[in-house]
């Protein structure tokens, strides 16, 4: 069972109902998004910054 992702920093961008995490952790690139799969969550973008990744997933 997957458990919570960490994530440097969560937030929600203006009037959307998207979940954008921002995080520096090489397996969360795998686990955060399965947890996203896992928890019915789509994602919708999922690129790197600089030395960074950012992941946006839609809110159920």
């Amino acid at each position: 069972m997957l458990g919570t992702p960490i994530a440097s920093s969560f937030r929600l961008p203006g009037e959307h109902h998207d979940l954008v995490i921002d995080f520096d952790c090489t397996q969360a690139t795998d686990s955060i998004p399965h947890w996203a799969a896992a928890a019915g969550y789509p994602v919708t973008n999922f690129e790197q910054v600089g030395a960074f990744w950012a992941i946006t997933v839609q809110k159920a």
